[in-house]
């Protein structure tokens, strides 16, 4: 992932992925300080999960690292361990 690429997420109502910029964003009525962020579809609210930033990787991000290009979220499958054959990545 390039540093100007996008999150994705996962809405867990709907199961629909969107990337970051499509998400709804609005000020929490009840602490102004802070912003909730809804599913354009659905319309649920904070219901997102990030995805994996591989190409065609839709699976849930369970894993994060630096890079020389920025900082990767990615799932198991795609994390550093797994490449280096560690606790299992290897499978």
């Amino acid at each position: 992932m390039t540093p100007k690429q996008m999150k994705r997420l996962r809405c867990r109502e709907c199961d629909r992925i969107f990337s970051e910029s499509e998400i709804l964003v609005a000020v929490n009525p009840f602490d102004c300080d802070q912003a909730i962020n809804g599913c354009p579809m659905c319309k649920s609210v904070d219901c997102f999960e990030l995805i994996c930033d591989e190409p065609n990787c839709t699976r849930t991000a369970g894993c994060g690292f630096p890079t020389d290009n920025g900082y990767r979220h990615t799932c198991y499958e795609h994390s550093e361990f797994a490449k280096a054959g560690l606790n299992g990545g290897d499978r």
